[in-house]
């Protein structure tokens, strides 16, 4: 049987008189094959050698994971391996130099990793979607077909979610199997295999889990879990993501049939029906006149808040700056929504253009309140039903109040617009441009995501009292107790 190597490549995988060549470099030798000869191969090399079937008139082919980031930092990108991948398909080539050349096989590169290769979450879906198709088309390359092939796998280079991620896709594959997992002793030039099991369900993969969950990268998670972890941890993980997708009713049905003696995973489904619940109160009403009694503050609706806080300071945690913006957009029309009702007495909802009878009895409404409460409102302020209107109206009246000062900070009255002043115009009013830590920071928050974050909360809890904590952390303990993670 044929074998195939599948390796991640990394920026230790080519030397030049002993120093590591970086990816930027390498396009210099593809121009100078004279320089070739100096060129070293201290991980491949050896994995080849050792990796070949006995009897076997050649060496195995080569199947590399190179990455080409497509929206990473300049700094990131740099380090990305496709340079060296091309570079080395040369060097193991028909014209390259290599001493392998001639008793090699192929050297097939996949298509570039796009995904930032220290995300697990990123790394496990892009294998499972795309290691099938690299599989077949080397294989093909080789003039075979997969099940006719034996796949060594090396976990030497790359990021730790890369191998890990690499060595689970191709554990599935139904085509063929793994033979052999190797790591080259990079002093020794020496390959190890290694037991697959213990790979699998050994340390790597639980750290490797517990990454996942710290990221809030949820169903993977769940499939990790689904193979080195008790039945019970898939389901509430997979629930975890329901909610992050705001899915709660999904959450509480998945949980309803689960037999767990877990307390955590009893308040995860308790907190997902009060999510649910908590969403149903915030429904906007539907009537056609203005309503006066508005959306309780349920305990639904403060978990909502709750949850939004705790998605606002994931997404900063994660450096997903734009998505943890578009979050607290959310959070700011949400409470601004409610303390509107509270102080003018109608309902905050925004009304559909086209509905000018509900839209000219709301407007009446509201100058009713203002005419009642002697409130001037500045030339510039015009009364809509938009919740910007609701927002500048909060500030007039209550200027003093936590919310309106943290709208006020949100939106200042001059310079460049504020946090809000980052959000990239598009019609559903929630996107927001890339932006980073630094520009933040020259918003005018100091403090950066922490302060941000610790502002939104006191504005929450301003308008809703005191939050319930939510039950993730004790879910996420519950889990890597499960597979002995302390």
């Amino acid at each position: 049987m044929k074998r195939l190597i599948l390796a991640n490549l990394g920026t230790h995988d080519l030397t030049d008189g002993g120093a590591f060549v970086k990816p930027a470099d390498a396009a210099g030798f593809l121009d100078q094959p004279g320089q070739w000869a100096r060129l070293d191969l201290p991980i491949l090399r050896p994995l080849l050698e050792t990796a070949a079937a006995p009897g076997a008139q050649g060496l195995p082919s080569l199947l590399l994971f190179v990455t080409r980031q497509t929206a990473a930092p300049a700094a990131l990108r740099d380090k990305d391996t496709e340079p060296l991948g091309r570079l080395v398909a040369q060097l193991l080539g028909p014209k390259g130099p290599d001493p392998l050349r001639g008793r090699a096989g192929r050297v097939h590169l996949a298509e570039p990793i796009p995904c930032a290769p220290q995300d697990p979450d990123a790394m496990f879906r892009w294998y499972a979607d795309n290691l099938p198709g690299a599989v077949e088309k080397a294989a093909a390359g080789d003039g075979g077909k997969p099940e006719e092939f034996a796949l060594h796998v090396s976990v030497t280079a790359g990021t730790p979610a890369m191998n890990l991620a690499l060595l689970f896709a191709a554990h599935d594959l139904p085509a063929c199997r793994v033979e052999r997992v190797w790591h080259v002793n990079e002093a020794r030039r020496q390959p190890q295999p290694l037991r697959i099991g213990a790979i699998l369900t050994g340390k790597p993969a639980r750290m490797t889990l517990a990454k996942m969950m710290e990221r809030g990268a949820y169903d993977a998670a769940a499939d990790l879990a689904d193979r080195i972890a008790p039945k019970w941890t898939a389901a509430a993980l997979k629930a975890l993501a329901d909610i992050r997708r705001c899915d709660f009713a999904a959450a509480a049905h998945r949980l309803q049939s689960l037999q767990n003696p877990e307390s955590s995973v009893r308040a995860l489904r308790q907190w997902a029906e009060r999510l649910d619940a908590g969403r149903k109160d915030l429904k906007y009403n539907d009537r056609t006149e203005p309503v006066t009694k508005t959306a309780p503050r349920s305990e639904g609706v403060r978990a909502l808040h709750a949850f939004l806080l705790e998605e606002l300071q994931l997404q900063f945690a994660n450096g997903d700056y734009p998505e943890g913006l578009a979050v607290l957009y959310r959070l700011q029309e949400s409470l601004v929504r409610l303390r509107f009702e509270e102080a003018v007495g109608v309902t905050g909802e925004e009304i559909p253009g086209g509905n000018n009878t509900r839209v000219n009895e709301w407007t009446r409404t509201v100058e009713a309140f203002l005419g009642e409460k002697r409130v001037a409102l500045p030339a510039e302020i015009k009364i809509r039903t938009s919740r910007d209107f609701q927002a500048r109206l909060l500030q007039v009246m209550e200027p003093q109040h936590p919310l309106s000062r943290w709208i006020g900070r949100l939106y200042p009255p001059q310079g460049s617009g504020g946090l809000m002043g980052l959000r990239n115009k598009s019609r559903v009013g929630h996107g927001f441009r890339p932006v980073n830590e630094t520009e933040l920071r020259q918003q005018g928050w100091k403090g950066g995501p922490q302060e941000i974050l610790q502002s939104a909360r006191a504005a929450a809890e301003s308008v809703l009292g005191a939050l319930p904590p939510a039950p993730t952390a004790g879910v996420r303990e519950a889990v890597l107790k499960s597979v002995q993670i302390e």
